[in-house]
């Protein structure tokens, strides 16, 4: 089975290291990625897609919390009448 060169396995883990917030992994894989080969240009948009995709869960839980809470203040109206 073909390996993933290190260029690619360094984006990869740029990504990930932003998906679960560690910043020493983030450090550790930017240089290697750029060791690697890596331009800023395509670690700014590593950094887009995984920002994005990150942000996703933070909305839905966000949507969740707005609709509990919209849920609250009916049941408050309704007892309120």
């Amino acid at each position: 089975m073909p390996e993933l060169d290190t260029k690619t396995k360094e984006m990869v883990a740029i990504a990930a290291s932003v998906a679960g917030n560690c910043i020493p992994c983030l450090r550790y894989h930017f240089k290697e990625a750029m060791k690697a080969g890596c331009t800023k240009q395509e670690i700014q948009e590593i950094l887009e897609i995984a920002n994005m995709v990150k942000q996703r869960p933070a909305q839905l839980i966000n949507e969740a919390a707005i609709d509990l809470m919209q849920s609250v203040k009916k049941e408050v109206d309704h007892d309120n009448e």
